[in-house]
């Protein structure tokens, strides 16, 4: 190994100890883990691209790449997502449409919506995805009910109440019921259903698009 691959290591090490896990543990706490080890990961295979940049290009770098890792994170939740929450409604008032920050509606709906705002030159939703508490087994879970926002009826699965949402999921059988409840009631993602239920994330990725594609038809059935 030669000093320059020594020296662009030494100043990765040190740049993570010193400014990068602090940085993305103070933006991004929840995802803080995984971002690092992807970012540090990709720049100790990057060194015939940032192999000549001093600390401070590196470490800007870095962060940049913390950065747009997590917007990718952000993207693939969303686009995976069945219910999101509005976070800005852009100029959704000028189509007619009184959807205010906060509601949640389903990412198909927003899609259908930024296509008719973007079609129009207007400013598109911003959203980002999230679980629904629909638990209906206890108190707690009926207080969450009470809060949910609006569901919007174009969508096959938002004219589901949410407290009849959980007695559909129970038929679909134990396996499917666990997934799901670990999914929305505990909020857990892909690699943590993965290691509370000893599988490899990809088949939870698989099984639980499974388990939402029955919990569609049966809606549909009634």
């Amino acid at each position: 190994m030669s000093n320059n691959v020594s020296n662009y290591k030494n100043m990765i090490a040190n740049i993570y100890k010193t400014n990068l896990k602090y940085y993305a543990f103070a933006h991004y706490p929840r995802d803080a883990e995984e971002l690092l080890g992807q970012t540090v990961e990709y720049f100790l295979d990057s060194y015939d691209v940032f192999g000549k940049s001093n600390y401070q290009q590196l470490e800007a770098n870095m962060i940049m790449k913390i950065k747009n890792l997590r917007i990718d994170l952000v993207r693939t939740l969303n686009s995976k997502s069945l219910i999101a929450e509005i976070i800005d409604p852009g100029d959704l008032k000028q189509i007619g449409k009184n959807i205010e920050k906060g509601a949640k509606l389903s990412t198909n709906e927003i899609n259908e919506l930024n296509a008719q705002l973007e079609d129009k030159n207007l400013k598109k939703i911003i959203y980002r995805g999230v679980s629904q508490n629909i638990s209906g087994s206890d108190d707690f879970g009926q207080s969450e009910i009470d809060k949910s926002k609006q569901l919007i009826d174009e969508d096959p699965l938002k004219s589901i109440k949410l407290k009849q949402a959980y007695d559909m999921v129970d038929q679909l059988g134990k396996k499917c019921s666990d997934l799901i409840r670990a999914q929305v009631t505990k909020e857990l993602k892909y690699k943590q259903i993965a290691k509370e239920f000893n599988m490899k994330m990809g088949t939870v990725m698989t099984n639980l698009s499974r388990c939402w594609k029955k919990l569609e038809e049966l809606n549909n059935a009634k």
